[in-house]
């Protein structure tokens, strides 16, 4: 039983498919699927054993890269979570780069990280079409379970279907009907 007052209201069936639906492919790294690494050195990224591993990067001169293109750009009308778990982070304290892209714009600034932990970032209103995480050649870490999922609250509902109408007393002599 629902507590609702007298008014007009729309049903909203939210598609149960979006729910928890990940938009990150492969974020268990079972395997490099999925994933492009850039390491400027003979360090940086890898994947092995379920993880994503950073390892300081001695010869290398520029930031580490590792990316992945959804394989559909995420709704620039609705908001989504990135999330993600760092461990083992060593090296100087210098922050590891979240970014993304658009189909107009590269190497956007999500967030950053400087420590272990879970790590949460909101996409909100931008179609993202690429994940990137850049690391200094200095910084050593492990992450695991990757993943964007839209926000429950945000998936869209439309009301332009039929509404309905609740009276309390409804009298048969006056019909009761909401605007369309």
């Amino acid at each position: 039983t629902y507590a609702l007052n007298e008014g007009c209201y729309c049903v909203c069936i939210k598609d149960a498919g979006l729910i928890n639906y990940d938009r990150i492919r492969n974020g268990v790294f079972a395997s490099s699927d999925f994933w492009t690494i850039v390491n400027s050195g003979s360090g940086g990224f890898s994947i092995a054993a379920g993880l994503l591993s950073h390892n300081v990067d001695v010869d290398g001169t520029i930031n580490d890269v590792i990316t992945q293109t959804l394989a559909n750009a995420l709704s620039a009308l609705s908001c989504f979570t990135l999330t993600f778990t760092v461990s083992g982070i060593g090296g100087p304290p210098v922050a590891v780069s979240v970014l993304y892209d658009t189909a107009t714009l590269t190497d956007q600034l999500l967030g950053t990280f400087t420590s272990d932990g879970a790590k949460t970032f909101s996409i909100d209103n931008i179609a993202v079409t690429k994940i990137k995480i850049s690391s200094p050649n200095t910084r050593s870490f492990d992450i695991d379970n990757i993943s964007i999922k839209e926000d429950v609250d945000c998936i869209l509902c439309s009301c332009e279907s039929r509404k309905i109408c609740l009276k309390t007393n409804h009298d048969d002599t006056i019909p009761e009907a909401c605007n369309y």
